[in-house]
């Protein structure tokens, strides 16, 4: 069997893991009876056999080991723990009737065990409950039994808690009779004392969970029981305890971080919802009295944590859309409560709401809010200024100013290429003009003039080098010599 929530998971526990099925008895075995058959049930484990009993395992599914005997005995240990588990067990009470629809629950003929016990339960062919009598008491309680467990196949879960409301109907129609005290009687001693009212009460707590009420098809406040006043009261006081909880959790001062908005969010979302239960469970005016009550109670301290969140984020700048959430807390409660004080204070926060999320709009596009991560941060005169900017303007900024650079490296780049091309082309074309002048000036506009000299070796033009050499040196000893001789 697969694991349910809320209701089924109750039925569950409280049914197909009860201790008197895991034992294989009913809810009214004696003392004696359940300890016999605890020891007769450990003798089939210990032997790997399987006995056939009440556990009704063709029903649903049940492993047992000797473990889970000892387990039950404990369980059953008290009178208290015995009613306790009677209530979600089957009551063998009326032999003619119990005992054959019994006998179809072990053949796995649940449809025949329901069909049997209906007869005594409904008029004819109708959804009336019949008047509860010692002889179809037990048919009662086995009903709902058998319809909790077969509950737990429903798939549909409005068809479920329709379902549940017509068990609960039953049920309570049994105990608020006369035979509740045969029901209380066949389970405990005499001397162990419980009211019908408590046992009434009893079932309600232990069957449902609050949320469970909110999602029957009817108001139970409609049920006439004896324990209908000490229930619905109860009820009230755990929702008022819980309210008052998570008030005094949001009251705390140090209640003032980041996060505290996604906490009153879930606060605000639950509170309708208990209020729901409370309009389930108790008459028209006590509900309202009660929602008028809790309504600014709640109102007021949500309001109180919408200003601190918004303080709080507005000075250490955690987040970027504080302005939004703060004023959707503050709509909220708004359509929450109905007290004038409070939606005076809240006509308030909103107007200086507005008024401080106008100085927060980008300076660029004065269309979307400024961001503080993505501001404009500049010195003027050693003043540090920050301008309110946006996310997409400060990415347009950004590729301008990424575009800008890529512009100003590209032109450093070319001034560069620049002299170095303009210095090579410099150096070429001196060269270029040095010869192109050398030839015009010495080959075209100022040719060489011929000249012609008559010397001993019959050469024309300028003597070679050797030869000049030759002759300078011959002048020079000769001057030497002519000196020596005058002295």
């Amino acid at each position: 069997m697969n694991n349910k929530s809320g209701v089924l998971e109750n039925i569950q526990e409280k049914i197909l893991s009860n201790p008197y099925r895991v034992l294989g008895v009913t809810c009214d075995a004696s003392i004696r009876d359940i300890t016999r058959q605890s020891s007769r049930l450990k003798k089939y484990l210990l032997a790997e056999d399987v006995p056939e009993d009440f556990s009704f395992g063709k029903i649903s599914e049940l492993s047992r080991t000797i473990e889970d005997v000892d387990q039950a005995m404990q369980l059953l240990s008290t009178d208290e723990m015995r009613l306790q588990n009677a209530l979600f067990w089957f009551w063998s009470h009326n032999p003619i009737t119990d005992e054959p629809a019994f006998e179809m629950l072990k053949e796995g003929n649940a449809e025949g065990a329901l069909d049997i016990w209906s007869k005594l339960v409904f008029e004819s062919d109708t959804e009336n409950i019949k008047p509860v009598t010692n002889k179809n008491a037990s048919a009662f309680h086995n009903w709902c039994i058998l319809k909790l467990i077969l509950l737990l196949d429903n798939k549909t879960p409005s068809s479920r808690y329709k379902e549940l409301a017509t068990i609960i109907s039953v049920e309570m129609s049994m105990l608020d009779s006369s035979s509740w005290q045969d029901f209380k009687d066949s389970i405990v001693d005499e001397t162990y004392v419980i009211s019908q009212e408590e046992l009434e009460s009893l079932f309600l707590r232990l069957l449902l969970d609050f949320q469970d009420v909110c999602k029957l098809p009817w108001n139970l406040g409609v049920l006439e029981f004896k324990a209908k006043k000490d229930f619905c009261s109860q009820a009230l006081v755990s929702l008022r305890g819980e309210i008052k909880e998570e008030i005094d959790k949001f009251s705390d001062k140090t209640m003032k971080h980041a996060k505290a908005d996604l906490d009153i969010y879930e606060f605000l979302a639950e509170t309708p919802k208990r209020f729901k239960i409370a309009s389930k469970i108790v008459s028209r005016d006590d509900a309202q009295f009660f929602i008028t009550e809790m309504t600014d109670k709640v109102a007021d301290v949500a309001l109180s944590s919408a200003i601190d969140f918004y303080n709080h984020c507005s000075s250490k700048k955690l987040s970027n859309d504080y302005y939004k959430k703060s004023k959707g807390l503050l709509l909220t409660i708004q359509g929450m409560t109905k007290n004038k004080r409070i939606l005076a204070k809240i006509d308030s926060n909103l107007e200086i709401l507005e008024e401080n999320e106008k100085l927060t709009l980008c300076h660029y596009c004065h269309s979307r809010k400024g961001e503080p991560d993505y501001n404009y941060h500049k010195t003027l005169f050693s003043v540090p200024l920050e301008v309110p900017r946006c996310r997409e303007c400060y990415y347009i900024h950004k590729e301008m100013e990424d575009e800008a650079s890529a512009r100003e490296t590209v032109r450093v780049i070319l001034v560069v290429i620049s002299v170095i091309v303009g210095l090579f082309t410099m150096i070429i074309g001196g060269f270029i003009c040095y010869y192109l002048f050398k030839f015009l000036i010495f080959s075209v506009f100022w040719e060489p003039k011929k000249y012609s000299i008559v010397r001993k070796d019959n050469l024309d033009g300028f003597p070679p080098a050797d030869h000049i050499h030759k002759v300078a040196m011959e002048a020079f000893m000769k001057a030497l010599a002519d000196r020596a001789g005058s002295r």
